[in-house]
């Protein structure tokens, strides 16, 4: 979450709505591994999408009509958080089987996977952010967005994209 957070903060934005994003990815994530034994990689692109297409009305919906981030994303964080709810019926999921939860269990060279996980996000992150011009253009964006769009720069498809990487990050989380 808070690599996905730091593209946003980069552009001047703030998303309220990771939380809950976090939240439904997850209940997507364990309602489909739950049901059958083989069905959480199935579960885990359904859930990462959902999170991801929310991340991109965000995205779309600040950067093209001009909805304040604080209003859109403190909107979408209600959205989200009601259908979690929706989806859930307002009960946990539980009963796991075994190869769901294994990841948040398992360790690679004595560090917990989910550590792993988070090194490689973080680095994807900074060679995306240092070594990449959507990088570049994602800082200039921060920086002076009217600068940056008058260099030529589409400043609505980075302002969305970033949007679009939180919801990803979000999901994966």
């Amino acid at each position: 979450i808070a690599v996905g957070m730091t593209f946003v903060i980069l552009t001047g934005g703030i998303d309220l709505s990771v939380g809950p994003l976090v939240a439904l990815a997850g209940v997507i994530i364990a309602s489909i591994a739950k049901l059958d034994y083989d069905a959480w990689a199935l579960g885990l692109v359904a859930g990462v999408g959902a999170a991801l297409l929310l991340g991109i009305i965000n995205g779309i919906l600040i950067s093209y009509f001009k909805v304040v981030p604080f209003i859109q994303t403190l909107a979408m964080m209600s959205i989200a958080r009601g259908l979690t709810l929706m989806y859930s019926n307002g009960k946990p999921i539980s009963d796991l089987n075994h190869s769901y939860t294994a990841i948040g269990k398992s360790e690679i060279l004595f560090i917990p996977t989910i550590v792993w996980i988070f090194i490689i996000m973080f680095a994807l992150a900074f060679v995306y952010l240092y070594l990449t011009r959507q990088g570049r253009h994602i800082y200039a964006l921060g920086g002076n967005e009217q600068a940056t769009y008058i260099s030529g720069i589409n400043t609505r498809f980075v302002k969305c994209s970033v949007y679009a990487i939180s919801g990803l990050l979000c999901g994966i989380a």
